[in-house]
């Protein structure tokens, strides 16, 4: 009889191990993100796999084959599909903020993240662990994006865009925003109850030191641009943090006026937005841990 007991319970033990990894976890099928209780999750891994030895990459030749995240829509994103070929893109993971790429990487989900530089050395002040590659894929203009048709404002916009260029006020805001943003933000000014009406502008608020949060408010040296522009045209400035793969149709159906939202100048988005005149460059780079830098 204790021997039958005994029998049943091994039985049972077996059975429960089982389903557990089913009630546990899913698996990333076809290079899609699966959702978990609000957490983005990779294809589960054995313990030999945790086990392996960390891949060496000294640049972007290195990073074929090897699996990468990024912030959904950007230009980072468009860099990846370059990076692993038509074809591959299951090796790409893309994250509606950049914060959860980085997240990513530093838990070996995947092998590297591609985004954009002044970003990627804000986050790694907080994550020692990580670095950046010195050669950067690519160079490309940042600019204000509003509809179509909206020249109004982005001509004036260019006009204030001008005159603080001139002055090298926006590059000030830049650095001040990543040195200490709580103290840049002290000056900003929403110009609230300007008779102008209100200016709206839709961003993305997890990438500084252009955008980020500052407890409930969103700040950095966008929204102090935006905030110049509101001005002159005597209008409040608000502001609506969104997904960035939103922002386009956002401003195309009249739900924002304008985008400043680390937006790079691109001959594809061009067919679908109205762009200012470039106020700042951006650098896309290759972000990495540290044990993974080829030596």
């Amino acid at each position: 009889m204790k021997k039958k007991v005994l029998v049943i319970l091994a039985a049972a033990l077996s059975l429960i191990m089982l389903l557990l990894p089913l009630s546990a976890c899913k698996v990333r099928e076809g290079g899609e993100t699966i959702k978990l209780q609000n957490t983005d999750v990779s294809p589960s891994t054995t313990p030999s796999q945790e086990q392996k030895i960390e891949v060496k990459i000294g640049g972007e030749a290195d990073l074929k084959g090897l699996k990468i995240s990024v912030q959904q829509g950007t230009t980072g994103h468009d860099c990846a599909r370059d990076v692993v070929g038509e074809g591959n893109e299951n090796l790409i993971y893309a994250f509606a903020r950049y914060l959860d790429a980085i997240t990513a990487l530093k838990q070996g989900k995947v092998d590297a993240t591609i985004m954009d530089k002044l970003p990627a050395e804000a986050a790694l002040v907080w994550n020692t662990d990580l670095m950046i590659l010195p050669t950067p894929l690519s160079e490309e203009p940042l600019a204000l994006a509003f509809k179509l048709d909206d020249t109004e404002l982005a001509d004036a916009a260019n006009k204030v865009i001008a005159e603080l260029q001139a002055s090298g006020q926006i590059d000030k805001w830049i650095q001040a925003y990543f040195e200490n943003e709580e103290q840049a933000a002290k000056e900003l000014n929403f110009n609230v109850g300007a008779k102008g009406g209100k200016l709206v502008m839709g961003t993305e608020s997890g990438f500084a030191p252009y955008e980020t949060k500052l407890g409930n408010k969103v700040v950095g040296s966008d929204i102090a641009l935006a905030a110049a522009i509101a001005k002159e045209l005597d209008k409040e400035l608000v502001v609506k943090d969104m997904d960035f793969d939103g922002l386009i149709a956002a401003v195309q159906q009249g739900q924002i006026d304008m985008i400043a939202a680390g937006f790079s100048k691109t001959e594809d988005r061009a067919k679908q937005v109205l762009f200012s005149d470039p106020y700042t460059v951006s650098y896309q780079v290759i972000v990495i841990r540290k044990t993974s830098e080829k030596k």
